[in-house]
This record gives structure tokens, sequence and C-alpha cells, in this order.
């Protein structure tokens, strides 16, 4: 597995960062999920843009994700994280298992910090 980059341009630009309420809003610096750079953020969906899924899709699998995490209280399986995308073709299927080892490998190696 390739490491995440840490420096490069930036092609999502603020495209995952959410804004205000309103939507008009200013963009989070670094909602919650900590010190990620940019970079990063796009090292982690790459597979699913190459996999030819829209921003809008892969917004709704990450927002899927996170709020299961969220009511789960953390107790999901990697059923349920795979059921998320069932119903795609073996291409996504496999970027979005690709996206979910590159978070842990990322978490791994922010607690090793």
């Amino acid at each position: 597995m390739a490491h995440p980059p840490r420096a490069g341009p930036v092609l999502l630009d603020r495209a995952f960062r959410p804004s205000g309420a309103s939507g008009s809003g200013p963009a989070y610096e670094d909602p919650v999920v900590g010190s990620l750079s940019p970079q990063q953020y796009e090292w982690i969906v790459r597979p699913l843009i190459d996999a030819g899924l829209g921003l809008d899709r892969i917004r709704d699998l990450l927002f899927r994700l996170g709020f299961a995490a969220i009511v789960s209280e953390g107790r999901g399986t990697a059923t349920e994280v795979t059921t998320m995308v069932s119903d795609q073709p073996a291409h996504v299927q496999a970027a979005w298992h690709e996206v979910i080892d590159r978070m842990l490998s990322l978490h791994r190696s922010n607690a090793d910090a």
C-alpha cells in the first residue's frame, strides 16, 4: 500500500471539508479528524475517484460510514462497512476497501506518533 502524500498539488481543495450550516459559510479547517493535510484527504479518497465515483457519491459514502460509526458507538463490523457498496461493481468495491485500509493506516500511524 502506498503511503499518504506529504506534499504536492491539491486536486480536491476543500471539496470534502464541511461548510457552515447555510452551505455558504467558511469551511472548517480540520474538523475533529485531527491534523490531516489536504493531500492526505485526497490520498484517502483517490481510489474512489479513480474508480469513477463522483464527489457527491464519495461524500455520501463517507457520511454513511461516519454516521454508522457514531450510531453504533464504534461497534460496527467489517460486514457493515462492506455492505455500503455491495450493490456496486467489483472495481468500486475494491476501491472502497482500499479507502478503508487507507483510513485505518492513517489512524495507526497517528496513534504511533
